[in-house]
């Protein structure tokens, strides 16, 4: 008869029981931009009385971040670094951002979020109410935004649309 190892206990690891505790204690993630001189977070996280829309435009600054990590190289206008962005005033959409930033997190600029919020009526035009995952559904999606906006680099469409997409 094989011997089975014990069971260890669910015992959730530093970064869960920090997230937990921010969404019960709604207070932002103590970082060390807050330290540096960087423009505080907001007082609380914006759950429940700012509704789902917030959330949502919150999510899609977040994805315009990561997009405009992804494609630094190829366009620097997108985003800033949060360390590097202290001075950049920013509205309720970036609270997410500002609240898990440790410095290292990339915040889209205005002009580059615009244009992400653009993308998704394009994206939710396409798609409807459930994603197509067929073949080739990334490449109609950035050959669709591409179309749409031709001042857009090719490679942050691609990236927005396959990232978008995988969502």
């Amino acid at each position: 008869m094989a011997h089975e190892p014990p069971v260890e206990p669910d015992v959730p690891d530093a970064d869960v029981t920090t997230a937990e505790n921010l969404v019960t204690a709604r207070q932002p993630y103590p970082g060390p931009s807050a330290s540096a001189g960087a423009a505080p977070p907001p007082a609380s996280l914006p759950c429940g009385a700012t509704g789902v829309a917030s959330l949502s435009r919150q999510a899609l600054a977040y994805v315009a971040g990561y997009v405009a990590a992804k494609c630094a190289t190829v366009d620097s206008t997108l985003g800033k670094i949060t360390s590097d962005a202290s001075e950049v005033p920013r509205d309720e959409r970036y609270a997410w951002i500002d609240t898990i930033s440790r410095g290292g997190l990339t915040v889209p600029s205005a002009w580059w979020l615009e244009q992400v919020e653009q993308l998704e009526e394009l994206f939710t035009t396409k798609h409807g109410g459930d994603i197509d995952r067929g073949p080739g559904v990334v490449r109609q999606l950035a050959a669709a935004a591409a179309r749409k906006f031709p001042q857009l680099h090719p490679r942050v469409l691609r990236r927005y649309a396959m990232t978008r997409t995988q969502l």
